[in-house]
Parts: C-alpha cells; sequence; structure tokens
C-alpha cells in the first residue's frame, strides 16, 4: 500500500459528505485486498459471511517468471482455482520487476522501474499470465501506485509507454476482458514519497493509453471517511472530460488501527470508519470498493511495530474478527444491489450534523444508515412497514423495532432495515 506519510484531509462538511443524487448500487460492490491467500474453508466462509464478492491479488512478475524464461504458476494455479470453486470475482494486478532483467551495474541504481527498451520482456509475462488465466480472472489492473516511490521510481512517462503497451496486449489477448489502468494513491505530493495523482491520470488519457481500459483504479487513502469522499470527488472532476466518471473502481481503501500513521483509528472507531466509507463511496458510484485489507499481520496478543502496514486488516491472523469486521459484513450485505434514495427519506428539523444514506431494493426492501458526526441526539423515525430490525455495527447483533420509535443517534451509525408498505420514511427531530 505504501502510504509512508498522509496529508490531512480532515476537512470535509456534513452536507459535502452527503450524496444528493440517486445511485444504483451494484449487488457485487464489496471486494477485499490480500484475501483468499490461505485457500482455506474457515477463511472462505469468513469472506462469504461477509458479502466479498471481489478478492484481488498482486501477480508479482519475479514470482511468476523467476528466471528468464522459466516459469511457475503453481502459487496462481491454487489460488485462482480455490477462488473460483467459492464465486468469488478476482481482480489480477500485473505488477512489479524481477532481479534477472537487471544488470549488476542496473542494479546499483533505484528500482523498481522498467524501462521503454526492457518492455517486451514484461509483455512476456503479461502474455503468459492472461493467456493461463484469461478464463478465470475477471479484471486485470496494470501496476500498483507508481505515484508513489516505492513501487515505481521511473519517470511519468516511462510509466505511461508501460501502461498502454499493457493494455493494448491484454486487449489482444482477452478482447472481452475488463482492463483498469492506473491503481493510483490519493497521496498528495510529498518529496522523495509520492507525486499527484493527477499529473499521471491527465498523461494517461491524453496519451491515448486509456482508450481500450475499461476503468480507472483509485486509493482514496484519508485520515477520515470524509476526506475520502473529498478525493473521490476530485477524481470524478477529473475523469469526467474523458468520460470515465462512472468507471472509477477502488481497489484499495481502508485506516490502520496501529502505527504511526496519520490516519490510524483506533479499533473501536473502526467500524464506523467502515461503514461510513463503503456508504459514501458506493452512493458516489464506485463499481467496486475493495477494502485494504483483510488480515493483520500479527494477532491481538502479539507483541506490536510502529509500522502501521501490519494494521489494516479487519481480522487478526488466527481469524479473530477486529471490530470493524462485522460492519463491513453489514454493509455489503444491507445496501449491495440496493438503490440510494435520498430523496425518499423525509428530514423534518434534522440537522445537518445528522447524516443519512437510504435505501431501497427489490421485494419492498430498505436499508437506513444514520450518524451524527459528533455528540449524540434523539430522533423520531416514522419507516412504514414491517420486519424493522436494528444492526449493532460492532458485533452484527440483530434488534426487533417499532415502525415509530425514538432512537439516540451517535457517531457509531446505525443501520436499520425493514420492508416497506409504500409509503415514505421521515426522520424528525
Amino acid at each position: 500500500m505504501g502510504l509512508v506519510s498522509l496529508a490531512l484531509f480532515s476537512s470535509c462538511s456534513s452536507s459535502a459528505f452527503v450524496v444528493k443524487e440517486s445511485r444504483v448500487i451494484p449487488e457485487d460492490f464489496a471486494g477485499m485486498v490480500h484475501a483468499g491467500n490461505t485457500r482455506t474453508d474457515e477463511e472462505y466462509a469468513l469472506l462469504n459471511n461477509m458479502g466479498v464478492s471481489w478478492i484481488l491479488a498482486t501477480f508479482y512478475w519475479g514470482s511468476i517468471e523467476p528466471q528468464q524464461g522459466v516459469w511457475n504458476f503453481s502459487n496462481y494455479d491454487s489460488y485462482v482455482d480455490r477462488a473460483k470453486q467459492d464465486g468469488k470475482k478476482i481482480i489480477a494486478v500485473l505488477a512489479y520487476d524481477t532481479p534477472w532483467m537487471y544488470s549488476e551495474e542496473d542494479k546499483k541504481k533505484p528500482n523498481p522501474h522498467i524501462r521503454p527498451k526492457d518492455i517486451p520482456k514484461y509483455l512476456n509475462f503479461v502474455e503468459a499470465t492472461v493467456l493461463r488465466y484469461r478464463d478465470k480472472v475477471d479484471v486485470w489492473s496494470v501496476w500498483n501506485e507508481p505515484n508513489i516511490a516505492r513501487f515505481w521510481k521511473g519517470s511519468k512517462q516511462d510509466f505511461i509507454v508501460l501502461t498502454k503497451a499493457a493494455i493494448q496486449k491484454i486487449r489482444e489477448l482477452a478482447p472481452e476482458a475488463t482492463i483498469l489502468a492506473g491503481a493510483f494513491s490519493g497521496l498528495p505530493t510529498i518529496p522523495f514519497v509520492s507525486e499527484s495523482y493527477v499529473g499521471y491520470v491527465k498523461a494517461l488519457f491524453e496519451s491515448g493509453a486509456m482508450e481500450q481500459a475499461n476503468g480507472i483504479a483509485f486509493h482514496p487513502y484519508s485520515t477520515n471517511p470524509q476526506g475520502t469522499a473529498a478525493l473521490y470527488d476530485s477524481l470524478v472532476k477529473l475523469v469526467t472530460p474523458y468520460g470515465f466518471q462512472d468507471n472509477i473502481w477502488i481497489t484499495e481503501v481502508g485506516y490502520p488501527t496501529h502505527g504511526l500513521y496519520p490516519s490510524r483509528v483506533s479499533e473501536e472507531k473502526q467500524p464506523a470508519y467502515v461503514i461510513q466509507t463503503m456508504c459514501t463511496l458506493a452512493a458516489r458510484g464506485a463499481r467496486v470498493i475493495c477494502w485494504y485489507e483483510m488480515f493483520d499481520k500479527y494477532n491481538q496478543e502479539d507483541k506490536r511495530t510502529a509500522d502501521s502496514e501490519h494494521y489494516f486488516g479487519l481480522l487478526y491472523p488466527n481469524y479473530e474478527p477486529k471490530q470493524g469486521a462485522a460492519a463491513y459484513g453489514l454493509v455489503s450485505r444491507y445496501i449491495g444491489g440496493m438503490t440510494y434514495q435520498p430523496q425518499s427519506l423525509s428530514r423534518d428539523g434534522v440537522p445537518s450534523s445528522i447524516v443519512t444514506y437510504y435505501f431501497e431494493g427489490e421485494n419492498n426492501r430498505a436499508t437506513l444508515i444514520i450518524w451524527k458526526n459528533s455528540g449524540k441526539q434523539t430522533l423520531r423515525l416514522s419507516l412504514p412497514g414491517t420486519g424493522h430490525v436494528l444492526h449493532d455495527a460492532v458485533t452484527g447483533a440483530a434488534h426487533t423495532l417499532e415502525p415509530q420509535t425514538t432512537l439516540a443517534i451517535g457517531t457509531m451509525p446505525s443501520i436499520i432495515t425493514w420492508t416497506m408498505n409504500g409509503d415514505s420514511p421521515s426522520i424528525s427531530n
């Protein structure tokens, strides 16, 4: 993920946070990064229970072609076969260099960077991998976070040349494939660490590299969900002139629960951030939202390090869920396949600090997700219909609720589901 530092995207008003237009949420919008690697029934049971449709993995060139012309697909064969066994859709990131491509002199220079003269070698890897998995991998994504120095130390132009050639190669081999470009980090310019994604995005489109792509991959990492929403909105504005505003895939987003990153959030607050982030990105039109990531590196009782990269997970390595795991499952289960309908919820005297995301679906299903940006406030809820359930964001536990009720709304989102009877719901002060 390469989040070495982070600007504080913390200012975003609640009115800007809320989306005003209706939006159909894809049934399979929920994804997970670094999931499925254990191949165990236990992990896949968790993925199924959490409503994960997509899993994302990096297909490392160095692992697949450890020596020039010597191919080793055994690890990815078992990964892909296990995922397909449980009906998971796969996003395969074709990335990084391989040691044999460098001379001894090259190895003294900053890497990774595939120079234009080495692109044919990379394309051999792309061809071999796509031919092997084109009937099983659902989406191909070219590279990862090139605007982060950890992942790309070459020039912007060299990356554009690489991307264009890779997309063309994939399209030749798999004409119906879904292809993503970019996977840009939302980090701003940080000297020697990162460069703004803006210049990369413009260069991709202006070069014609995106003409055969289906979508742009983005990682809107921020210190809070409001900042994440603001980053997404900025990308929408950037790609709208190119007609790609509805073709944005969030292939990483998340917050660590330990370490030194300024985006760190307490585990107690993790469920709120999961719900708010997934709601706002889905309502804004993200095709898929892949949470970063499935597992922490250490169990809860283990000695911790200061590296936040180890603590983005929703579960511990021993499969024990962190507090955000149930929240992810609730959102994926109760807004996937629904239509976001902000105009169908009446708000009478409710302040803007109360954030609501209201969804309607087939068979008169309804979901209301509501929270207050700070403090608490008791509201009157009128939710005509039957079968009202209040879902606990931390545990996932279900509690029955009356159609006419009062509810204390706080910073931890309340998730309410029910079957409508045709009348519109309302909340009032």
